[in-house]
């Protein structure tokens, strides 16, 4: 039924089809400003990076601006992430896209951070430390879209091989 339809279509979804408007009551007058981020890391060993592997690569678009990219030298990542650091101050985005984002690229960054002595509070608002839990990351006054949280969940992707971002991309 209709009902249990829409008992399954996420908040944030229900609320862009009931009142499309909701988003532009924003204090600062404007549509939310989006920054979607990937990030390329280094491998010493076989396999899957580790969070002692460093960042070689640091992108991210804000809106519709042309993206930008740092790359580090596969030894050190601070400067990298001290770039990064200063484009989220700078462009101080309110909602941070990507995919898997949750799962692998902020807790890859917030653990280099760690490596590195930087404050990973400069990635949100205010002054509180980003807060992990299960394959969620709280930045304060931000927020975290996984799109492969959602890929996960549509069902019209049902027989696709696999979730990566290239075969889905390629699904779509």
């Amino acid at each position: 039924s209709l009902e249990m339809a829409d008992n399954h279509v996420a908040f944030v979804e229900r609320v862009l089809i009931d009142t499309p408007d909701y988003f532009r009551q924003y204090k600062h007058g404007r549509a939310p400003r989006l920054m979607v981020i990937d990030i390329e890391q280094f491998t010493t060993g076989n396999g899957f990076p580790t969070e002692k592997d460093p960042l070689i690569a640091i992108g991210w678009a804000v809106d519709d601006k042309e993206p930008e990219a740092v790359l580090g030298n596969g030894k050190s990542d601070r400067d990298i992430l001290e770039k990064f650091l200063g484009a989220i101050e700078r462009e101080d985005p309110d909602v941070l896209v990507g995919y898997n984002i949750t799962g692998y690229d902020l807790p890859m960054i917030l653990k280099r951070l760690k490596q590195n002595a930087l404050d990973a509070r400069r990635l949100a608002r205010g002054n509180r430390t980003p807060q992990e839990e299960d394959d969620e990351i709280t930045l304060e006054g931000r927020l975290v879209y996984d799109v492969f949280q959602s890929v996960k969940l549509d069902q019209t992707l049902h027989g696709i091989k696999d979730l990566k971002l290239k075969t889905v991309g390629e699904w779509m």
